[in-house]
């Protein structure tokens, strides 16, 4: 009889350690940072930019919340080359990305992507028709207006996320655009 006892004790014990090992190991698995990506454009009072939306996703899932599984803050950088299209000239190449968090108020070559908030990526600047490509670790680089085409590495880790968006530069600020806000984007 006795032993009947210890294996239920046993497997008492067995269920609750399952239980406790349970969060640690969501959090692993449903916890990692995930990123999504998104076209935008801003005018203000000092012109108008074309900016790569860069959005860690929250954790929706109601059960992963009430087990405490929360989304994990990732650091990120980015480089980009800027390719006329058409010619396949290259206008810019491995541009270091000035990379902004308007929520922390910071702007550099590194970014935290903490969930909830954006993280703008700004590839082209203009100002009274005046365009350039905005680079973090130099002058800006002279644009004319055409058709081109952004290619965008987002490093986060040990992941590589490739983008390549297509953009028009006017001859008037608000005729330059992002071809399509949806980003497709393919992770290394």
């Amino acid at each position: 009889m006795a032993d009947h006892w210890l294996a239920i004790i046993a497997i008492a014990l067995g269920v609750v350690a399952i239980i406790m090992a349970a969060p640690p190991l969501f959090q692993m698995f449903f916890g990692r940072t995930r990123l999504r990506f998104e076209a935008d454009d801003f005018t203000g009072p000092d012109g108008r930019i074309l900016v790569l939306a860069i959005k860690n996703s929250p954790i929706t899932s109601k059960f992963l919340r009430l087990i405490g599984v929360e989304r994990e803050t990732g650091n990120i950088s980015a480089f980009f080359d800027v390719q006329e299209i058409g010619t396949g000239r290259i206008i810019a190449r491995s541009i270091s990305g000035l990379m902004q968090t308007t929520h922390l108020r910071e702007m550099g070559l590194e970014a935290r992507t903490i969930p909830g908030f954006t993280v703008g990526l700004t590839i082209i600047g203009t100002r009274n028709g005046q365009a350039h490509v905005v680079a973090a670790k130099s002058d800006p680089i002279p644009i004319s207006a055409g058709h081109y085409a952004a290619h965008i590495a987002v490093i986060r880790g040990q992941d590589v996320y490739r983008i390549d968006q297509s953009f028009r530069v006017g001859s008037a600020d608000h005729e330059t655009i992002w071809y399509e806000r949806n980003v497709v984007s393919t992770r290394q």
